[in-house]
């Protein structure tokens, strides 16, 4: 795949959309944090995967949130500490919400420029419903509303 082919890197919400749109804060476990950081990323809703709001990455912080003093090492790591308030808005309300919402182990934390999302009118969504991520260009995401569903390589 051609490096313009990558250009927004799509996922399914699930659980979590409210709290990405709310925070501009995203979280994956470690592990499946294999793909190319894009240019955009946006995230697929429940009962049919429509996409309305492309984000744009601006930090990548990896913790693990159930360890024991890991928000604390954080705010003293010097990272940006309006990431941090909005790292610990989304942890507290996932935490709210269910029990164990972090597996064991690391998660990387995806924080989004709070001013620079691209609403998409056309609400573009995979023909076929489909789990994990795909690569989309930034025109398909912009001009069409049906999209492949192709799986993303890492």
């Amino acid at each position: 795949m051609k490096l313009y082919e990558k250009e927004v890197l799509s996922l399914p919400a699930g659980r979590t959309l409210d709290l990405i749109q709310k925070y501009k804060v995203y979280s994956c476990k470690a592990e499946n944090d294999r793909y190319e950081t894009p240019l955009y990323m946006a995230f697929r809703e429940k009962d049919g995967g429509a996409m309305s709001t492309l984000y744009k990455p601006e930090d990548k912080i990896q913790l693990d949130p159930k360890v024991p003093g890991a928000i604390e090492k954080l705010e003293n790591s010097g990272a940006d500490p309006g990431h941090i308030e909005r790292i610990k808005g989304y942890i507290n309300d996932l935490f709210s919400r269910e029990p164990d919402p972090f597996p064991n182990g690391d998660h990387i934390f995806f924080i989004f420029l709070t001013d620079n999302t691209i609403d998409l009118p056309n609400k573009p969504k995979p023909v076929i419903a489909f789990e994990g991520a795909a690569y989309y260009t930034l025109k398909e995401m912009l001009e069409e509303t049906e999209l492949p569903p192709r799986a993303a390589q890492s």
